[in-house]
């Protein structure tokens, strides 16, 4: 109503006793944008409204300040974490270490080393044999020698009376060559072929007897 009449000079407002209220409302609708302006007709109307406003503000506030104590707890969270997975890699290479350290200290006589000493009919010594390398050397310390074939696995010595050959079987390693954990039973029969061709051919070696063998009691062959 104000603004179709306010150029006219007898315009005579029937709310408010001076004009300059309706030119601030219209200055103020026509500045403002994205902004609601309400009407109010009492006091009460004005409060209601600052107490809906005032709420909106503190609901925002809190779902601010839970928004940041989320964003922390899971700050915390990753740190914790983190510091966890050092740990458990931590407490994965020690145990390795000592694994490691337990595994060439331990004087157990592997299954198949306990094979191998009672096909040669050596009792008086425990020897500690942990890979291929290592049972080579030592049939090497008792005069078994190789053939030429690098993919042979027979060995012989020669005595005053006979020879013994000595066949070990590939199976009782594994890829690295490192001696079975856990061997069956099967794998521990068939893990060594040994026989004895009698000769009467005098070569001038001595017969190699217990009391001859060039270790003491307790042996390690290992590599």
């Amino acid at each position: 109503m104000y603004l179709k009449n306010k150029d006219n000079t007898h315009f005579v407002p029937a709310v408010v006793d001076d004009v300059r209220v309706h030119d601030f409302i219209a200055n103020l609708k026509s500045t403002v944008k994205n902004f609601p302006i309400t009407d109010f007709e009492s006091v009460n109307d004005i409060i209601n409204s600052l107490r809906s406003q005032f709420a909106g503000l503190f609901q925002n506030l809190l779902q601010r300040e839970m928004t940041l104590t989320e964003s922390k707890t899971l700050y915390d969270l990753n740190t914790v974490s983190d510091k966890m997975h050092g740990m458990i890699d931590s407490m994965s290479s020690t145990n390795k270490e000592v694994l490691a350290m337990l595994s060439s200290t331990l004087f157990v006589t592997h299954e198949i080393t306990q094979k191998l000493m009672d096909t040669l009919s050596i009792s008086d010594f425990r020897v500690l044999i942990h890979n291929k390398i290592g049972m080579i050397r030592f049939i090497e310390s008792l005069g078994f020698t190789g053939d030429d074939d690098p993919f042979s696995d027979e060995y012989q010595r020669t005595l005053q009376t006979s020879k013994q050959y000595l066949k070990i079987s590939q199976d009782i390693f594994d890829e690295h060559g490192n001696l079975i954990r856990y061997p069956d039973s099967e794998t521990i029969n068939s893990a060594f072929e040994f026989r004895v061709v009698k000769t009467q051919e005098s070569i001038g070696q001595i017969d190699i007897n217990d009391d001859d063998l060039p270790f003491n009691y307790l042996t390690r062959y290992q590599y």
